[in-house]
């Protein structure tokens, strides 16, 4: 899994020449994790629990 690309998408910065995530207060100094899983079903109410207690600006990626 490639990790900066996905961050780049969700918005949370752009993919520098070297191919690391680069954003406006970190620079590249920022480390990237994900969780993968096999749940099946209830990833829809997951995802709409966690949007209802954003505040209106999420800043992660789930698909």
């Amino acid at each position: 899994m490639v990790l900066p690309p996905s961050a780049a998408a969700a918005g949370l910065g752009e993919i520098g020449r070297h191919g690391l995530l680069v954003t406006k207060n970190y620079g590249s100094r920022v480390r990237i994790s994900a969780v993968t899983t096999n749940l099946s079903g209830g990833l829809s109410l997951f995802r709409d629990s966690l949007m209802r207690k954003s505040s209106g600006n999420p800043r992660f990626l789930l698909t």
